[in-house]
């Protein structure tokens, strides 16, 4: 060790330690991509993302034991992503990194403050937010607000935003869990949440409740905080009699979704609102399940005999 490394305090000679490494394996992705540009059997296209290149399982019957190409560059921009280095990853992209569908999912583990500039690479590569799906649903509980806004700024679609199976994610997620001012962005942006999200908001309830196992009894604080949203969404032509589109067995109205969450104050509101408590789905109506298993005062706002 030399004199002046011995003046270094530990964490600054890891610090040099973690740059001298980065900076070898980066000169080796740089001459493992120049090889695999001279490479006769060519590199899948990373533009126009309709049908993802698939990542190829063996090596080249002409390179037997060597990694393709290919894995080289996925790995190397793997890394890059995850180190957050914007630069790195637009080369690495340039020379030929296959961009499958679980690229774009892996920017969300950079660095937050790196995500939009190594989306915008991306972009640049051919991608776009909603391809092949939106990712809203994952920066939504990521708490990343201006990718956030960024998504959104290049057209996200909030109304398929999330896995093929669960389209309305993003608006149940933002409904039920989000702030006013989350839930003005998704409509402002085109959302069709007014009836549903009041639905889903009105059944919000704390995490780790098992509502179809035990009672669930919110703190009044918990129950209030989503009636700002059922507000706004009630202003946006929201129905608070709306009968939710399902085809499963669950609570078909926001009303009884309400008193199955024990929200006794979104009961309070949805009564003013105009709700009908005696609507009946699959469970029967919100007074139904008040007498099944709900709180006195549950029982006393909807005038249930205890």
């Amino acid at each position: 060790m030399s004199s002046q490394e011995e003046q270094l305090s530990p964490k600054e000679r890891q610090k040099r330690w973690q740059e001298e490494h980065y900076a070898k394996q980066l000169a080796k992705l740089r001459q493992q991509a120049k090889q695999a540009a001279q490479r006769s059997y060519g590199i899948p296209s990373t533009t126009g993302l309709l049908a993802y290149p698939p990542l190829p399982n063996q090596a080249n019957p002409q390179q037997q034991g060597e990694m393709p190409p290919q894995l080289y560059l996925h790995e190397g921009l793997d890394d890059a992503f995850k180190n957050g280095k914007v630069d790195v990853s637009r080369f690495l992209l340039q020379s030929g990194a296959p961009m499958t569908r679980a690229t774009p999912a892996a920017v969300l583990r950079a660095p937050a403050d790196k995500q939009v500039a190594l989306f915008q690479v991306l972009i640049e590569h051919g991608w776009t937010v909603n391809t092949p799906e939106s990712l809203l649903p994952e920066i939504f509980r990521s708490n990343n607000e201006p990718l956030f806004d960024w998504f959104l700024e290049q057209d996200a679609d909030p109304n398929v935003a999330g896995p093929q199976y669960d389209q309305e994610q993003t608006l149940r997620l933002a409904a039920s869990q989000g702030t006013v001012q989350v839930v003005q962005k998704l409509l402002n942006a085109g959302a069709n949440m007014a009836s549903s999200g009041l639905y889903w908001a009105a059944g919000a309830y704390p995490e780790g409740s098992v509502p179809n196992i035990r009672r669930v009894e919110p703190s009044a604080d918990f129950d209030k905080s989503r009636i700002p949203v059922m507000e706004l969404l009630l202003e946006n032509g929201g129905d608070v009699n709306h009968r939710l589109e399902t085809h499963h067995m669950e609570e078909l109205y926001p009303i009884v979704n309400a008193v199955k969450a024990g929200a006794v104050e979104r009961v309070k509101w949805l009564l003013s609102k105009g709700a009908d408590p005696d609507l009946k789905g699959w469970w029967g109506s919100a007074r139904d399940y008040a007498k099944l298993d709900s709180s006195d005062e549950m029982k006393q706002v909807l005038g249930v005999e205890q």
